[in-house]
């Protein structure tokens, strides 16, 4: 009797890790992969456990050097720096210098969209990788409109 309610109680719980796994994670639509993120190596770019880059598609943050550099990068190693994470694809898989394109999710957080929305990053559509170009868009227009993160620096309406 104890054995057949651990193994009830088991499938239920295992049922509602899906559950809430499915609807935090029901607008991804392209090819999916699960990793570890080692280290953040700037605002758009991570290293993951396996050695490889990734390039967060869809935005571009300050470079080395630049003003706000330190505070996105910062931010992304607050979001994502050694956390288990989602990494899916769009139309190209990989950039120029070799890095994986891909957006990021971690619990329950789209991290690219989360970087423009808080002003650690701006808007960097690259076609045809543009899955969530509106939804990019519309979170740069109100991180402007309420001058936060790199936007506080800046006269752009």
């Amino acid at each position: 009797m104890k054995r057949t309610i651990a193994i009830a109680s088991g499938i239920i719980l295992i049922s509602i890790i899906s559950i809430i796994g499915f609807y935090s994670f029901s607008n991804i639509t392209g090819q999916t992969t699960f990793a570890t993120i080692a280290r953040v190596i700037d605002g758009d770019t991570v290293s993951l456990a396996n050695g490889k880059q990734v390039r967060l598609i869809g935005i571009d943050a300050p470079e080395r050097g630049v003003q706000y550099y330190e505070q996105s990068k910062s931010k992304l190693e607050q979001l994502v720096e050694g956390k288990n994470v989602i990494l899916e694809e769009d139309v190209e898989k990989k950039d120029r210098y070799d890095r994986l394109l891909r957006y990021l999710y971690v619990d329950d957080v789209f991290v690219n969209l989360e970087m423009v929305r808080s002003g650690y990053a701006n808007v960097y559509i690259v076609l045809p990788n543009e899955k969530y170009a509106e939804e990019l868009t519309q979170a740069e227009n109100e991180a402007i409109a309420n001058k936060v993160g790199l936007w506080q620096f800046s006269d752009y309406e």
